[in-house]
């Protein structure tokens, strides 16, 4: 009886995770429910099994420091009962843990990565045809607004590349529908007309990039430059160059505001609020006389301005310490770990650096779509250190793709 409730927990952990993956850019309220479901599922059959079943993994230290420091800024928040339901936001990170304690093949990592191309590339292939039916201006799919299906489908499109490396050499159908899979994300991203988007594709790409792609790595990360040139300085960009000069004008509004409530709140921050209040009280007359009283913004549209005025020096160092760590993973699973996991650590590498390139004029770890999507790389990549830190286990476990031996440092 114990071993069939334990079979029945790991069908609805392994059926979550799909559908978590599957919906992340298609809808917010199925992979929320798909989330809890399944860590609540992992947490009776821990309880059934008597023995906590997780592991540790290398970054539960550094999101340990950066939730301390979200704690202090709400224990000296300006409204610290607000600040606290902020906290709530620290529930998407378990979607790291439910991938990578449940995760243990290569295999389970493809599948898992398909479903969440399959679905990247059908809301993609919708925007497209809502674009070429007028009914979007700037693609946005099947989410709500055209920065955040920027982001998702700037990631998307990092991972597709590495999916299609898997699959072209094997024979049928499959690379193809990856081909077109690739295709249509890396499209969509285009039309979603988000430069911050178009840049860190183009950086994750090259940073990502094996050392002897690195030449076509920076020919794209050029090409993708010199259209944002050309948009800035072209009137031929379908009415692109206007829109974009008045967001990037209040950007730099913003900022400077961000600016100014840190200096006020250097340490501990203001605590996890919305800004909106703040942000009009430090308005300039210049400002509202220009742009009319409605400009209210609840975020500051950068991820380390943001981050800084509500948690403070304090918080930046965290954060910076956990993306840190969130790359030095993907760095040592490239340079020591088995050869099979290179690729896919790569492409994990690429979206980390394209999220935080992104974030410069995003407030991208907000934007629960986006950080869950990147909250679900993530996890991958911890899944992946395992696996490949675990040889042995692998091969015993059945339909599992053994790991080959490590490489050299030097020849990753």
């Amino acid at each position: 009886m114990k071993q069939k409730t334990i079979g029945i927990l790991d069908a609805i952990i392994q059926t979550s995770i799909v559908g978590f993956a599957a919906s992340l850019s298609v809808s917010i309220a199925f992979y929320h429910i798909c989330l809890g479901l399944g860590g609540m599922a992992f947490l009776v059959k821990c309880a059934v099994s008597r023995k906590w079943l997780g592991r540790r993994t290398p970054l539960d230290p550094y999101f340990g420091l950066f939730f301390l420091a979200c704690l202090i800024a709400t224990a000296t928040s300006r409204k610290p009962l607000e600040s606290l339901v902020g906290l709530k936001e620290f529930f998407l990170t378990t979607a790291v843990y439910l991938v990578a304690y449940n995760t243990d093949s290569y295999q389970r990592i493809r599948e898992i990565a398909s479903a969440f191309l399959l679905t990247a590339g059908l809301s993609g292939l919708y925007g497209l045809l809502a674009v070429a039916a007028g009914l979007q201006v700037r693609l946005v799919g099947a989410l709500g607004m055209a920065m955040t299906s920027g982001s998702v489908y700037m990631m998307a499109s990092l991972l597709s590349l590495w999916y299609l490396g898997e699959a072209w050499p094997e024979p049928g159908l499959k690379k193809w529908l990856a081909a077109a899979a690739s295709l249509v994300i890396t499209a969509s991203l285009g039309l979603t007309k988000t430069v911050s988007s178009w840049l860190g594709w183009g950086l994750g790409l090259f940073f990502g990039a094996p050392l002897k792609r690195r030449l076509l790595s920076l020919t794209a990360l050029l090409a993708v430059a010199s259209a944002v040139i050309f948009i800035y300085l072209s009137s031929a960009t379908m009415g692109l160059d206007s829109s974009k000069n008045k967001t990037w004008q209040a950007r730099l509004t913003i900022w400077k505001i961000g600016w100014q409530i840190i200096k006020e709140h250097p340490v501990t921050g203001v605590g996890l609020i919305d800004l909106g209040e703040i942000y009009q009280s430090k308005r300039t007359a210049e400002d509202i006389t220009l742009y009319g009283d409605h400009r209210r913004y609840g975020h500051l549209h950068n991820l380390f301005i943001h981050i800084t005025a509500i948690t403070g020096f304090l918080g930046l160092a965290a954060f910076a310490a956990m993306f840190w760590a969130m790359i030095r993973l993907s760095l040592g699973n490239i340079r020591s770990g088995p050869a099979l996991a290179a690729p896919l650590s790569r492409a994990l590498l690429a979206a980390t650096v394209a999220f935080m390139v992104n974030g410069l004029a995003e407030w991208s770890f907000g934007d629960s779509e986006v950080i869950s999507t990147l909250w679900f790389l993530t996890g991958l990549a911890v899944a992946a250190a395992h696996i490949g830190s675990n040889p042995a286990g692998e091969k015993t476990a059945p339909g599992k793709i053994p790991a080959p031996e490590k490489i050299p440092a030097g020849q990753a």
